[in-house]
This record gives C-alpha cells, sequence and structure tokens, in this order.
C-alpha cells in the first residue's frame, strides 16, 4: 500500500527550486534533507523553466486554464 504523504506547505516548492538554484550542494542531498523526491524535484525545475522562459512548453497558468477549459467541455457535453 503505498504511502499517502500530507500536502507540502505553502511555498515549498518555491523555496526548494530557490534552494536548488543558489546551493552548491547536489539536488541528491536537498532532497534527502527535506523529504521530497528528485522526481518531484526534476519536474519542479523543468516547470520553473517554463514559467521563466527558459525552456519551451505550457506554463502553470497554461495548464490551469486548460484544466478549467477540459472540465467546462466534459459537464457541457
Amino acid at each position: 500500500m503505498p504511502k499517502i504523504r500530507p500536502p507540502n506547505p505553502a511555498g515549498f516548492r518555491e523555496e526548494v527550486i530557490r534552494l536548488c538554484r543558489t546551493s552548491d550542494r547536489p539536488r541528491s542531498q536537498i532532497t534527502r534533507e527535506l523529504g521530497c523526491s528528485s522526481e518531484w524535484l526534476g519536474r519542479w525545475l523543468r516547470q520553473d523553466g517554463v514559467d521563466e522562459g527558459r525552456s519551451e512548453g505550457l506554463t502553470t497558468n497554461d495548464l490551469e486554464e486548460l484544466g478549467c477549459l477540459r472540465r467546462e467541455n466534459k459537464i457541457l457535453r
């Protein structure tokens, strides 16, 4: 049975991203210390790059809008 973890506190993701960008420590050490997975950290860093325009892809706002539109379409069908 998978472990169920409580949601991260507000601002946790931003703090982890800032720490990774400014620290000399390896990501594996940061994930161990903060208790988050390396997969999630990688996703957060990629999405942060997209949001800041350093990478190609849908921004967080675009993804939220897309989700709303899909829900609305489902209701309308």
